[in-house]
């Protein structure tokens, strides 16, 4: 299966991780900024577009961290690749506060938290192991 989903991992001048809480039904938990490519849209695109979409930055990408597999209760099974990026132009905020909130930089260990609630979104729980000294 190739990528079909897109995050991006942000962070702080701390190595804390940029995320937030996705409102979408059958989906609630803590995500990284991202989405789906449109219309045959490369996947560096898409993670660039989504980005701006949702935390309302420009940013640029640094590299693949990997591809993580994930299942949304109602779209499915999707194979995520996840890129590292910085922010060249804009502060983080939720442009649609209908759809997510709690946007914050969370450390590693916050996010093991999560994740032991069972807050994390899928495709970040089996990344974590990869986050091992990215995020601090």
């Amino acid at each position: 299966m190739e990528p079909n989903l897109v995050n991006v991992l942000i962070l702080n001048d701390k190595g804390h991780a940029l995320s937030f809480f996705n409102k979408k039904p059958g989906a609630q938990h803590y995500i990284f900024p991202g989405g789906k490519p449109e219309n045959n849209e490369m996947l560096e695109d898409a993670a660039i577009r989504e980005v701006g979409e949702e935390i309302g930055v420009k940013v640029k990408l640094i590299k693949v961290i990997g591809d993580y597999p994930t299942f949304d209760k109602v779209e499915g099974d999707f194979l995520c690749r996840t890129y590292r990026a910085e922010i060249v132009r804009g502060v983080p905020r939720i442009v649609e506060p209908k759809k997510a909130d709690q946007l914050a930089y969370r450390s590693y260990e916050e996010l093991i938290k999560l994740n032991d609630e069972g807050l994390l979104a899928p495709n970040l729980s089996l990344m974590l192991p990869d986050l091992i000294g990215v995020v601090d």
